[in-house]
């Protein structure tokens, strides 16, 4: 029974709480910003790798490495909302929500291979 709960409930509850955070994620940003902006996965996957990078470069515990990925996600947020999504808003009536989309999802899978 302890193999069961080790093997397969905590990691299903691990993943699952993962996919449960994206997908609140993703609805708080459609309700606020009234359009599905869908690279939010990765930003969370750039917050791995961050946490990753921290990990494998100091051999600090993944605990410690998280404030990093937390300050680096939340860093890169807020730059690809102010280049990105803050200069469509003097056109915005003309582009839509679709040009902003598009170029934050540019940059975000650009920053990793930086």
């Amino acid at each position: 029974m302890i193999e069961f709960i080790n093997n397969y409930v905590i990691p299903g509850l691990v993943l699952g709480s993962i996919y449960a955070l994206g997908a609140i994620g993703v609805s708080m940003i459609y309700s606020i910003l009234r359009f599905a902006h869908f690279a939010h996965g990765d930003l969370m996957t750039l917050g791995a790798y961050i946490a990753f990078a921290v990990v494998v470069a100091l051999g600090w515990p993944p605990v410690a490495a998280m404030p990093f990925a937390l300050v680096g996600t939340v860093a890169a947020s807020l730059a690809i909302d102010r280049f990105a999504y803050r200069l469509d808003a003097r056109d915005f009536l003309q582009q839509g929500p679709v040009a902003g989309h598009r170029r934050a999802s540019f940059v975000e899978r650009a920053l990793p291979s930086l």
